[in-house]
């Protein structure tokens, strides 16, 4: 994985004052972004790519919690206090990702109100989700109950997915 500083503007016009605090980097397919149990010190944006989460439950078995695309944020726990990631993020295709540090990013969101608005409306566009996502979590006996987004698969052969009940 290649990192560069950020120096030109993101894509996204909305995140132009984000790319001075932020790092690009970009992950080549199949590349960890991440893995579970990191250190949670930074938020990530994809500016390019695509992006797949996955946690591993106590019993082995690899559940995909989200198929991220282009506009997307993930990482973010580490703002709730989340001191370790709680999911791998694995690049599903060549990404350009910029990665803003858990200070910069809480600065970022004291001092730019348009940013702060941004990054709590992507927040709040799936809380209906977040209750369901908890309870199929606990229930599959994952590690934290606490995954980043509202798909979620459990892959493997003999695996099944948690019923409500």
């Amino acid at each position: 994985m290649e990192r560069q500083r950020s120096r030109s503007s993101t894509p996204h016009k909305k995140l132009d004052f984000v790319a001075p605090a932020g790092e690009r980097r970009e992950s080549k397919k199949r590349s960890a972004v991440f893995s579970q149990g990191d250190p949670a010190d930074s938020v990530f944006y994809i500016l390019n790519g695509k992006v797949k989460l996955t946690v591993v439950s106590k019993q082995g078995k690899e559940a995909i919690v989200a198929l991220l695309n282009r506009g997307s944020f993930f990482g973010e726990g580490c703002l709730a206090g989340q001191p370790r990631r709680v999911a791998s993020a694995t690049a599903v295709s060549d990404c350009l990702l910029l990665s803003v540090g858990k200070q910069a990013i809480m600065r970022l969101l004291q001092e730019q109100p348009e940013f702060s608005a941004l990054f709590v409306s992507f927040l709040l566009a799936r809380p209906q989700c977040r209750a369901s996502r908890l309870v199929m979590a606990a229930r599959a006996g994952y590690p934290h109950p606490e995954t980043p987004v509202c798909q979620f698969q459990v892959a493997g052969q003999n695996a099944q997915r948690p019923q409500p009940g």
